[in-house]
């Protein structure tokens, strides 16, 4: 698949750096292969890093706002969660919040504009 090649877009574009959070549908790769710290809506983890402040009626703009305050610099789609298409549609609608770096073979890879 894709995600071997998305990881090493993100290492290309942050270094050594790893001090960030990746909101990925599918993160177990991102994880295990090249250890950078993935979150997702669904995980206790995620809650804990904004602050108990996500809801699901979120604007692109909130969740910018929200996900730049959380250190979560990157947003990976996965077509294969087709129920989180709505959240993607609204990262989707915001080229200028969030750029997109990387598509391929299903996976879509987004970085936060600073």
């Amino acid at each position: 698949g894709a995600q071997p090649e998305a990881a090493q877009e993100v290492e290309k574009l942050e270094g050594k750096d790893k001090d960030f959070y990746i909101y990925a549908a599918s993160s177990a790769y991102f994880s295990w292969y090249h250890n950078l710290k993935t979150v997702i809506s669904r995980d206790s983890a995620f809650h804990v890093i904004t602050n108990l402040e996500w809801k699901e009626g979120l604007g692109p703009l909130e969740i910018y706002n929200l996900f730049k305050r959380s250190n979560i610099k990157y947003v990976m789609d996965n077509i294969y969660r087709p129920q989180l298409k709505p959240f993607f549609d609204k990262i989707k609608s915001r080229p200028d919040l969030f750029e997109p770096i990387f598509q391929k073979d299903g996976i879509s890879l987004w970085r936060l504009k600073l």
